[in-house]
């Protein structure tokens, strides 16, 4: 009688380390499934954003749409558009005018994703953005402008989520780091959908 519970026990033991063994092999395996079925993917991500600089921090919001290729599933280039279309940032300066900042550019540079497992993906990017910041003094009038432009460094790091409706669609949250003209920086937070063509 003890030898056939041992052997129960030795059967149950050896189906519970093939099931971990096979699920082990699952998790670790590389997503192969969530690289790039196509190399071009075109995307737009919008969101949140402070804008430094100066005279301060102020709030705005950022848009970038942009495209990728892919040379590797998982190592490609990035391209794209940004700008504060919707609000600018708004600064008090030493004599009491205010100030309303914003930019605008284009940028490119290097993208690297790494799998994570079979639920999506992690990403670096960066590289050189070419921006025009323009500061806008309100309180006089006419309106005053200035324009500055320059090359600067951006970077950003972020995941996607395959959409389950649509096999070539991705959600993607990021946070973007810019550089820009004198001496302002933004720093954002971007939601966005990511399309491969």
């Amino acid at each position: 009688m003890n030898t056939k519970s041992s052997l129960t026990w030795c059967e149950v033991m050896k189906v519970t380390y093939s099931s971990l063994f096979i699920i082990a092999l699952l998790l670790i395996k590389p997503a192969v499934s969530l690289a790039a079925s196509s190399p071009h993917q075109i995307y737009i991500d919008t969101g949140y954003a402070e804008l430094k600089g100066p005279l301060g921090k102020d709030d705005t919001w950022v848009t970038n749409v942009g495209y990728s290729y892919f040379f590797t599933p998982f190592i490609g280039f990035d391209v794209g558009y940004t700008d504060t279309v919707i609000s600018t940032a708004e600064y008090v300066n030493s004599l009491d005018e205010t100030i309303e900042a914003g930019y605008k550019g284009f940028y490119g540079g290097a993208r690297i994703e790494h799998p994570i497992r079979n639920i999506g993906m992690l990403y670096a990017k960066g590289g050189l953005s070419h921006t025009t910041l323009e500061e806008v003094n309100v309180t006089s009038a006419p309106n005053t402008t200035i324009d500055t432009s320059g090359t600067n460094p951006y970077f950003g790091i972020g995941a996607t989520i395959p959409s389950r409706m649509q096999p070539n669609l991705e959600f993607s949250i990021e946070y973007n780091y810019q550089d820009l003209e004198g001496d302002y920086k933004n720093s954002a937070i971007l939601f966005g959908a990511h399309y491969r063509l």
